[in-house]
């Protein structure tokens, strides 16, 4: 302070700089605390020619967990693998937001494999198995 109790500006400008940046670093540590928006996938996985669910068709999930920007850690690759219930249904929770991997496969069905982009919670991903080919 100066004689007359006022700080100058140039030390005003620096404590405002400084407070900026301590509420930066407290929003940063808060999202980081919070992590990735977590959600519920639902696959329905049916006959293509009937439309009939298929029961124990074999679900694989992959997506890649991020990573931390502020520890400079890398993100990690999540596999989750699941079976459907007899209505075909899969319920597969804690994914996060972002584009997975889905990869079905059944007995006497054509493998099924694509990614998709995972934008809502309860999002359903219908998947349609076709028979193969018959041999000659």
């Amino acid at each position: 302070m100066d004689v007359t109790g006022k700080i100058p500006i140039h030390r005003r400008a620096v404590l405002c700089c400084m407070t900026l940046l301590g509420a930066f670093a407290l929003f940063a540590a808060k999202a980081e605390c919070r992590g990735p928006d977590l959600a519920t996938l639902i696959v329905h996985v049916t006959d293509a020619r009937t439309g009939q669910p298929i029961f124990q068709a074999a679900l694989t999930l992959r997506f890649r967990k991020p990573g931390s920007p502020w520890k400079l850690k890398r993100g990690k690759i999540i596999s989750y693998s699941a079976k459907t219930d007899k209505k075909g249904f899969c319920k597969l929770p804690d994914v996060p937001l972002g584009p997975v991997v889905l990869m079905v496969t059944a007995p006497e069905r054509k493998a099924f494999g694509r990614t998709f982009e995972f934008a809502k919670n309860h999002q359903v991903i219908e998947v349609k198995l076709r028979k193969p080919h018959s041999q000659l």
